[in-house]
Parts: C-alpha cells; sequence; structure tokens
C-alpha cells in the first residue's frame, strides 16, 4: 500500500469515528420519541460541506477524500431524516428553540438549497476548474469553522473548572483528523487539503491542552 493510500486510510478512520459521534444522541431521540433540547444544526452543516468535498474530489481524483466524505454525506443524511421524522411525528415534549417545526423547516430548506445549488453547479458548470475553485474555497471555509466551533464551550470550561462539556474522544478524534489529513495534503502537495487541516491540528491540540489543564481540577 502506497503512502498517500495508507494515510488517507487512516484518516478515514478518524474520520468515520467523528461521523458515529451522534448515534448516542440519535438513540436518545428515538427512545423519547423526543428531540429534546439536542439541534441538528452541526449535522446540516456537515452535510454541505462533506457534499462539497465530494464535488471536488471527483473532479481532482482523490479516492480517499471522496470515501471520506461520500460516507459523511450518506451518515448525515440519516441523522437528518431520523431527527426530522421524531420532530414532524412526533409532539415535542420540551419548549427548546431547537424543538420549533418552523426553524427546522427553515434549517432544512436552506440545506436543500445548498445542496442542490452545489450538485447542479458541479454537473452544468462550463468550466470545470471555476466549479472545482469555488468547492474547495468554500468547504475550506466551512472546515475550518467547523474546527473552531468546539472553541465556543472553553469559556464555560474556564469558568466552571469543569471539562464535562467537552469530551475527550471527540477532542483527540478531531486532532487525529487534522493531523492524517493534512499529512494527506502533504503528500498529495495540494494546499486546500494542508490548510483547513492544518488549522484543525492547531485548533484541536489548543483544546486538549485546555481539557489537560482543568480536568486536573477536576
Amino acid at each position: 500500500m502506497d503512502p498517500i493510500t495508507l494515510v488517507g486510510s487512516f484518516g478515514n478512520l478518524a474520520a468515520f469515528s467523528l461521523f458515529l459521534s451522534p448515534v448516542p444522541t440519535m438513540r436518545t431521540i428515538i427512545r423519547a420519541r423526543d428531540v429534546k433540547d439536542f439541534s441538528i444544526l452541526p449535522q446540516l452543516v456537515q452535510l454541505v460541506e462533506s457534499t462539497l468535498w465530494s464535488c471536488w474530489s471527483v473532479r481532482v481524483g482523490y479516492k480517499e477524500v471522496q470515501v471520506c466524505n461520500l460516507t459523511a454525506v450518506l451518515a448525515m443524511s440519516v441523522y437528518i431524516s431520523i431527527f426530522s421524522f421524531v420532530r414532524f411525528f412526533f409532539g415535542a415534549k420540551s419548549n427548546s428553540a431547537n424543538s420549533s417545526k418552523n426553524l427546522l423547516l427553515v434549517q432544512l430548506a436552506i440545506t436543500a438549497l445548498l445542496v442542490s445549488a452545489t450538485l447542479a453547479f458541479f454537473f452544468l458548470a462550463a468550466s470545470s476548474t471555476t466549479s472545482t475553485t469555488v468547492f474547495v474555497s468554500l468547504a475550506t471555509a466551512i472546515c475550518v469553522v467547523k474546527y473552531a466551533s468546539p472553541l465556543s464551550v472553553i469559556k464555560l470550561v474556564v469558568r466552571t473548572k469543569s471539562t464535562e462539556f467537552m469530551p475527550l474522544p471527540l477532542t483527540l478524534a478531531c486532532l487525529a483528523c487534522g493531523v492524517l489529513w493534512g499529512a494527506y495534503g502533504l503528500l498529495v502537495e495540494d494546499l486546500w487539503v494542508i490548510l483547513p487541516n492544518a488549522a484543525g491540528a492547531l485548533l484541536s491540540s489548543f483544546q486538549l491542552l485546555v481539557w489537560l489543564k482543568y480536568s486536573r481540577m477536576a
């Protein structure tokens, strides 16, 4: 097995662990027949991002990236379907804004529009170079924001001096993804792969340092 395929395979394993992280939440939703205070927004964002990466990777021919993001598209579609089915066919027991049908409809409509526009652009764009640049630029921006999003809980961790809301497995999985896919980018010599994952590795390392510091205070 050549180094690119090997690193890409390990990168996929790390990514798959992230894609499986919503499973406990979905199990809770199904058992309770209620979406509770959970939000489907992270999965909607991941669906859009993975659609962009999938279209880009098909154009540039990175099979490992294709496998990763097509798997993500499938997983996120399942999670979104479960969440939506429970919300629309069972009455919400909570008063959380996340359980609002109108909010969910808006989120689903925007996501469907973005995914449809991406696929339409993929199949209809006259210039493959232009569309490829558009796909990867948007995907990179979303990827960096996604990696940075867990940092929002750091304020809570510092205030409570508790790492309860910063699970270590998720932080380690994000770090592994950043490192492995960053290494993949170096092997294929593609800055579009290197940059977001280098940022992800740095941000995840910072989260890990915060976790190490405050876990000792528990």
